[in-house]
């Protein structure tokens, strides 16, 4: 099969590239180029038209994980967001479908839904917390309506972690902030809970995806519920610290946890535990000695 993935340099983007490219002619789309065997890069920036990129003529699947760098940065970074966020979106949908792609995938993000004490469907209604989660749905719309034409998966993902991810995200923030003895914050007690997506388990869920018969959004999920205080003992103990926290005891807790129904029945049974899966990300941290702000 010959896929083209955007944001192919990013976390996500990097651990998938090397998954495909054992069984899949891989066209990587970035700014920047890795040295992956087997996959040839286009240098592209998806701020810019994309008629530049020299993309190939014929294809059978694009999946789309590229996000602006500045998806934090609203209001002063919102024509940046918009621009990979949704009308690179676009661009790559009417792409996909002048070079005959049968498939096309969007990464999108759990934080469309509004959190509660029970875990959120598929169905359920999307409520953006902000405007980086608003051009989600948005670009979610956009595939969903090209449904018709070719066969569109959307992954809304939760909390994936693992190996060369950004510092700012919040799985290697916990790891920093008890590595170097800052507090972590609770809301209550036990603080949110989540269930963590391990970089080989969203990977194989990805992969999967290219398999699907039909059209689908799912909830890319780890199939463990654990809370904030349970996340950050586990990280001590690979450290060998001991854990700081402030419990903010009026606070109410907004869980953002995951129904993998959908996911176990189309795709797969993630396995990975955070135990097992947050090990080697706290191994690095310690041969790096990279405790720094948290």
């Amino acid at each position: 099969m010959r896929v083209v993935v955007s944001g192919a340099a990013g976390f996500m983007g990097s651990h998938l590239i090397e998954r495909l490219a054992a069984e899949h002619e891989v066209y990587a789309l970035a700014r920047q180029p890795l040295d992956t065997p087997g996959v040839r890069w286009i240098v592209h920036d998806l701020t810019q038209p994309l008629a530049q990129a020299g993309l190939p003529r014929a294809i059978d699947a694009v999946i789309h994980l590229a996000q602006s760098r500045h998806y934090r940065a609203f209001p002063e970074r919102a024509h940046d967001i918009y621009n990979v966020n949704v009308h690179s979106t676009f661009a790559l949908l009417e792409y996909a479908r002048a070079a005959g792609a049968r498939r096309f995938c969007l990464a999108s993000t759990g934080s469309v839904y509004k959190g509660g004490e029970q875990p959120v469907t598929e169905s359920d209604p999307v409520v953006p917390s902000g405007f980086y989660a608003a051009s989600k749905i948005a670009a979610e719309q956009l595939v969903n309506a090209y449904s018709g034409i070719m066969q569109t998966t959307v992954w809304r993902f939760f909390f994936v972690y693992g190996l060369r991810q950004s510092s700012t995200m919040l799985i290697p923030r916990l790891v920093q902030a008890v590595c170097s003895g800052s507090a972590v914050t609770l809301q209550g007690e036990e603080g949110i809970c989540i269930n963590p997506t391990h970089i080989s388990d969203a990977v194989e869920a990805m992969a999967r995806s290219l398999l699907l018969d039909g059209s689908y959004t799912i909830n890319v999920a780890g199939a463990e519920v654990v809370s904030l205080r349970t996340i950050a003992n586990i990280i001590a103990q690979h450290l060998h610290r001991d854990p700081v926290f402030v419990v903010q005891t009026d606070a109410k807790p907004s869980h953002l946890i995951a129904d993998i129904a959908l996911m176990k029945a189309r795709l797969f049974t993630p396995s990975v535990t955070f135990e097992k899966g947050v090990l080697k990300l706290c191994e690095e941290t310690l041969k790096s000695q990279n405790c720094g702000v948290s």
